[in-house]
């Protein structure tokens, strides 16, 4: 069996086709609320709070994948969207519209929640060991061209069609999507249980934490790590390169938004060349080498903040932003895509599914806080944001020291020689 057999390739172009429609949905279902309601307090509101049950439901997500059939899971939360994205338009025009668009993006993003761990459990049952690299490498290529092309798609559609068009276009990538993942065959042995769905539920969670905590340790510390870097550095760009960009280099309000926008994309790209490095010229980089790509983003962090000590020239300085934001980028997606193939490896295969959604979790959760923190710290005078950047760097540092003392002195366990579940037969 090579990476690219039969059913990885439909789990992947179902990604595709899932992940573009969620994409452009997350971008035009805002967007329509922002063009009817002329708020941007309601605009700002709703792309914040939605992310919210994505996070709560990660850990169900990962339960559900650890104990139902993957596919199945798959099949219903695509058929399931198709029909809140039907039910929308239905209610288009009929129902207010505020209540409408935040109920409909609540469950996009839950289902989203929900959906990812599937996706993640069910590379192990497709691929062999020495393939989970590549495979998440060509998951998060994926990932990242929807994320970078979705919004572009959706904003051509909503200006030159509406949003009725992009709803039809929306429902036809769902439905296609769950009637192709039919045809996905993935190992998996049903898990007889008496007991009550919640005391399952209560139970899965334990095993999951436990086996991070006390069994492989190393889990827990790479989460902390993913935790860490989301907290202090992705945060940081998230809040300030729009504030460094558009209030700090004194461009006029129409360049710095382009210019701004820019660097959007150039994070994108960032994270799909990354990708890329992971599942090609560094697919076979040793695991306790990983901790490189932490350093590098660390020590990145640090020519952003002398170029705004030192008042270089905007241009320059905005050239330092886009340098810096693409290299960052670059490392931290690399990182990411081998840390999930890492995790996936030397995890048992009942533990995959919860393992993952837990690791993800504890990331995701780690953004919001420190998105309000930076909000704090760059509401500071503009001749103090570069004493946030170097901040940002020693924090930085300060992760990939724990990195290396996780990845050059600890045990790490060799995917190798992990548990070796073996697959049961398809069912």
């Amino acid at each position: 069996m090579n990476t690219m057999n039969r059913d990885f390739l439909l789990v992947v172009i179902g990604q595709i086709i899932s992940l573009f429609g969620n994409a452009v949905l997350r971008f035009a279902l805002p967007l329509h609320l922002l063009n009817e309601t002329g708020s941007s307090t309601l605009f700002g509101t709703v792309l914040a709070v939605s992310s919210l049950p994505m996070i709560i439901l990660l850990p169900i997500g990962g339960i559900l994948a650890d104990r139902v059939n993957k596919r199945n899971v798959m099949v219903i939360l695509d058929a399931i969207t198709t029909v809140l994205i039907v039910g929308y338009w239905v209610a288009l025009g009929r129902v207010d519209i505020i209540s409408l668009t935040m109920v409909t993006m609540f469950i996009l993003f839950g289902i989203q929640g929900a959906y990812t761990p599937a996706v993640s459990a069910s590379l192990p049952f497709l691929v062999p060991k020495d393939d989970l690299n590549k495979a998440n490498a060509i998951v998060s290529i994926v990932t990242n061209v929807s994320q970078l092309i979705g919004p572009v798609i959706g904003g051509m559609l909503y200006s030159l069609i509406g949003i009725g068009t992009i709803l039809g276009v929306a429902i036809t990538c769902y439905a296609f999507a769950a009637i192709m993942e039919c045809f996905i065959t993935i190992p998996f042995e049903p898990q007889e249980d008496d007991r009550s769905i919640a005391a399952i539920a209560l139970a899965d969670l334990k095993d999951g934490l436990c086996f991070m905590v006390k069994d492989q340790p190393t889990v827990m510390q790479i989460s902390l790590m993913a935790t860490g870097l989301n907290l202090i550095l992705t945060a940081m760009f998230i809040i300030g390169l729009p504030v460094i960009i558009t209030q700090n280099l004194g461009f006029d309000q129409a360049l710095a938004s382009r210019l701004y926008g820019y660097a959007e994309g150039s994070y994108a790209a960032g994270g799909l060349i990354g990708a890329i490095a992971a599942g090609t010229v560094l697919n076979r980089m040793p695991v306790r080498w990983t901790d490189s790509l932490i350093v590098l983003s660390a020590l990145l962090v640090f020519p952003l903040a002398i170029a705004l000590q030192f008042n270089l020239a905007p241009m320059v300085t905005y050239g330092v932003c886009l340098f810096v934001t693409v290299a960052i980028s670059i490392c931290v997606t690399a990182f990411s895509v081998k840390m999930i193939a890492y995790l996936q490896g030397i995890t048992p295969e009942h533990l995959v599914g919860k393992v993952v959604a837990f690791v993800i979790t504890m990331s995701m959760i780690a953004l919001p806080l420190g998105q309000a923190l930076y909000g704090v710290l760059f509401d500071l005078p503009p001749a103090q944001h570069h004493l946030v950047v170097y901040g940002t760097a020693i924090g930085s540092v300060l992760v990939a020291l724990f990195g290396i003392y996780v990845f050059r002195t600890g045990h790490l366990p060799d995917p190798d020689t992990a548990e070796p579940s073996q697959a049961p037969e398809p069912v």
